[in-house]
């Protein structure tokens, strides 16, 4: 008798013990209290876009953004073309300069996002566009110096780049829900339409004033209609803060 109450308690000892790690993997499924929250707030800011009215006038900031940053980027080639035939340096390094540049959107991606964050959207294309036209007016004094394009048409346009990119992705969102397609359509179909019109201002320019002054009114005109492009960009909710990297 003693011998079986004795196996019945270990059968529901082990019953017990089994149980628990199920009770234990439910727990850890369950979500934390804090990212319901933000998944609640998420869902509300995202039932609440516009989806129109003045939507369309952040995309039009955007657009004119694009505009410039897509589409220089897209003219480095004929730049290039130039400034080998000034002798300034050879094909292939010319050819990284503008590579650099571009390659600056992956570089940055993680402090661009942080400085969105903690500057808002409107202050970030603003000085994503003021670092894109100081670029080109600043490769317009350094056009002679490969050293120089590495620089100004490298680092300082990379950054203007990247930072423009990175606020026309994610802003948007932001305003469209139902037709977030269409609008991100719209934005980026700018910087293709830039590039092809932007390359006909620059064949011109070059045979009418140069490689250095080239570079300047292009920065000039970056400045005059990027500028208030970019103050139309404004934040319809705030990014929280978050880690450095969101795993």
């Amino acid at each position: 008798m003693a011998s079986t109450s004795t196996g019945i308690s270990l059968q529901d000892l082990n019953a017990t013990k089994l149980e628990r790690p199920a009770r234990t993997t439910q727990n850890d499924l369950s979500p934390n209290p804090s990212e319901t929250d933000i998944m609640q707030q998420s869902l509300l800011a995202d039932s609440q876009v516009p989806d129109g009215g003045e939507a369309w006038v952040v995309i039009s900031g955007c657009a004119v953004v694009t505009w410039w940053f897509i589409g220089t980027s897209y003219c480095w080639g004929i730049l290039q073309a130039a400034l080998v035939k000034e002798g300034v340096s050879s094909s292939s390094t010319l050819a990284f300069v503008g590579s650099l540049a571009t390659a600056c959107i992956s570089f940055l991606g993680i402090l661009n996002a942080r400085i969105i964050r903690k500057l808002g959207t409107r202050t970030s294309a603003m000085t994503g566009v003021f670092f894109l036209g100081l670029g080109e007016v600043l490769s317009g004094f350094s056009a002679m110096s490969i050293g120089g394009l590495f620089a100004t048409a490298g680092v300082v346009m990379g950054i203007g780049i990247s930072l423009c990119f990175m606020v026309v992705s994610v802003t948007p969102a932001q305003y469209f829900r139902a037709k977030r397609g269409i609008a991100n359509g719209i934005v980026y179909a700018a910087g293709g339409l830039g590039g092809a019109v932007i390359s006909f201002v620059m064949n011109a320019l070059l045979e009418r004033v140069g490689v250095q002054w080239t570079f300047r009114i292009i920065g000039f005109a970056t400045w005059a209609t990027g500028l208030p492009a970019a103050y139309l960009i404004k934040q319809r909710v705030p990014i929280p803060p978050s880690a450095v990297v969101d795993w």
